[in-house]
């Protein structure tokens, strides 16, 4: 008799939503050659995956694989307990490259995981040296930046103290001036009072303000 829809998900209970898991049980099917399971995003995605895996088996097959999926499941999560610095990576590569990493592995006498660990460490070299000199050319050009800024700012306080400068001359030559044509019109009303005559202390003035105003 064929296991009900109920009974074949009520199996299922040991997968759970965690990524640990999951990437776990993706890898698994994955090797089994059910590679359609990398598209999966979440657990309830594989879940339903494998339960369409275990609706085509009969009823031992499908209690056969559930409980080889659980005791797979039982020793992984014991060899990371020993090793809780790894973690699992579910990635497919084009056959060229696996053909290249065997080959490699061969050559060097070691798994092609230690030997993909060691190229990561030799290309992470790589990128910590690039990514120091990156950093300090952006500081280089930051500085730089920075100092022509201070520099352009320095040039502009200048100019405008200099122009604020000028501003106040013309000011108080105005103020000058204004004031020194109102004098000499009054010397100039008082003269016509006077029967054009200017009396020597205006004179003296006057001479005074005209010269200032040519200076």
């Amino acid at each position: 008799m064929k296991l009900t829809s109920h009974q074949i998900l009520s199996k299922l209970k040991f997968l759970e939503e965690n990524q640990f898991q999951i990437d776990w049980v993706k890898n698994y099917l994955f090797k089994k050659g059910f590679h359609h399971v990398a598209t999966c995003q979440n657990m309830k995605e594989i879940k339903q995956v494998t339960y369409e895996i275990l609706c085509k088996l009969e009823r031992y097959d499908i209690e056969n694989s559930v409980s080889l999926m659980k005791a797979a499941w039982a020793r992984h999560k014991g060899r990371h307990k020993t090793n809780s610095n790894s973690v699992m990576l579910n990635v497919s590569i084009s056959r060229e490259h696996m053909k290249k990493l065997k080959s490699m592995s061969k050559g060097t006498l070691k798994t092609k995981i230690k030997l993909v660990e060691s190229l990561i460490d030799g290309s992470y070299e790589q990128y910590l040296e690039f990514a120091i000199k990156l950093k300090s050319e952006i500081t280089s050009k930051k500085s730089r930046s920075e100092s022509m800024i201070k520099s352009m700012q320095v040039r502009y306080d200048i100019k405008i103290s200099k122009i604020e400068k000028e501003l106040e001359i013309q000011k108080s030559n105005s103020i000058k001036l204004a004031d020194g044509l109102s004098e000499l019109f009054r010397i100039i009303e008082d003269a016509a009072e006077n029967d054009s005559k200017i009396t020597a202390k205006d004179s003296i003035t006057a001479t005074k303000i005209i010269k200032e105003l040519i200076d």
